[in-house]
């Protein structure tokens, strides 16, 4: 950064350059948004101004839009650069991003939780192939009759319970997206659905399931049901051979896709913006914002849902399991988190 920093200070690159360098260079969120023009200012002129990490900064006038952007980083770089000039630059490294969600949240007391990625070499790891196995063999049954929509698996997240007889894909979810509509009062839309919601909103239907199963008055299926007595007498638990993991093929949203192995300078521009970037996070109308960006304190809408991230995090305290079936079993933890490659969740036949 320092170079190109002296690059501009000899005019040799423009100020739209080396703002968006150093907005790669300390990943913050650069935004530069069309505004009004400030009320001193007569004639037709276009304005911008430039938003980092929300705050927004001065604006910038211009002739055209390619002059109010310029000069709307110009702006910007006055009040970004005299904390930045005088302090060490040293280049955070680059991560693989599917080891991202390894380091994260560390200090975070999971519940017998084990976070590992899919390696390229089974040796010596934690990882079991019949995961992401089970998950493949899964999705290529469900979409080999629907060829037509197998582009929603960019994004999918499974359950898949572990028992004596293997592993079996049990939820299933896909999608990105949270939804701009304005909250249902009947409750009839799906907000977030995102592939992990999805997924457990469908892991929480199996579970119903195996609650009716315990409680039938047929032996049979109470012995298939993966639910039993515990020791106590009081909420029924899962029988000692079952096992739930979470299969991932891309890292939630929110904290989890922050850079990991960042050797933070305390005085550095980033060193401020990690408190945001490990604090809570939600979704507002497709967007993720930390709770503390000003961009969310000024957003209109009135629909907010929490990043997956964080209801991971929420989940893996309180269990999977959802409210109501918390009055019969015992807190449903995952086992694992496993986050894949994309593709190796879809063979081509």
């Amino acid at each position: 950064p320092k170079v190109m920093i002296d690059r501009y200070q000899r005019d040799e690159i423009n100020a739209l350059s080396l703002i968006h360098f150093l907005s790669e260079a300390f990943r913050f969120q650069l935004e530069l948004k069309e505004t009004v023009t400030p009320e001193n200012v007569n004639g037709l002129y276009f304005a911008f101004c430039a938003l980092i990490d929300g705050v927004e900064h001065k604006t910038g006038i211009g002739k055209n839009k390619k002059e109010a952007r310029l000069a709307a980083a110009q702006y910007a770089l006055e009040d970004f650069l005299p904390t930045v000039e005088n302090q060490k630059f040293p280049l955070p490294e680059t991560p693989d991003p599917e080891l991202v969600l390894v380091s994260l949240l560390t200090e975070i007391p999971f519940h017998r939780l084990s976070l590992i990625s899919e390696p390229n070499s089974h040796e010596g790891s934690s990882f079991n192939p019949q995961i992401p196995h089970a998950v493949r063999y899964h999705l290529n049954k469900v979409m080999s009759a629907h060829p037509g929509v197998s582009v929603c698996t960019r994004t999918a997240a499974a359950f898949i319970i572990h028992t004596s007889a293997g592993f079996e894909v049990v939820a299933f979810g896909t999608g990105n997206v949270n939804t701009e509509e304005s909250a249902s009062p009947t409750g009839r839309i799906v907000h977030d659905s995102h592939a992990v919601v999805v997924a457990r909103r469908s892991l929480m239907r199996f579970l119903y399931r195996h609650l009716l199963m315990y409680f039938s008055q047929e032996a049979e299926l109470r012995a298939k049901s993966i639910f039993q007595q515990s020791g106590d007498g009081g909420l029924l638990s899962l029988k000692s051979h079952v096992n739930f993991h979470l299969y991932m093929n891309q890292l939630p949203k929110g904290s989890a896709q922050m850079p990991s192995k960042l050797r933070l300078n305390p005085l550095s521009v980033a060193a401020w913006k990690v408190n945001n970037e490990m604090g809570l996070h939600v979704s507002v109308e497709g967007k993720v914002f930390s709770v503390l960006s000003s961009a969310f304190d000024h957003s209109a809408s009135k629909l907010v849902s929490v990043s997956i991230t964080d209801k991971l995090t929420q989940w893996q305290v309180l269990g999977y399991q959802g409210a109501l079936i918390s009055h019969f079993v015992e807190p449903i933890y995952v086992q694992s988190i496993l986050v894949g490659k994309s593709v190796m969740l879809l063979e081509s036949k």
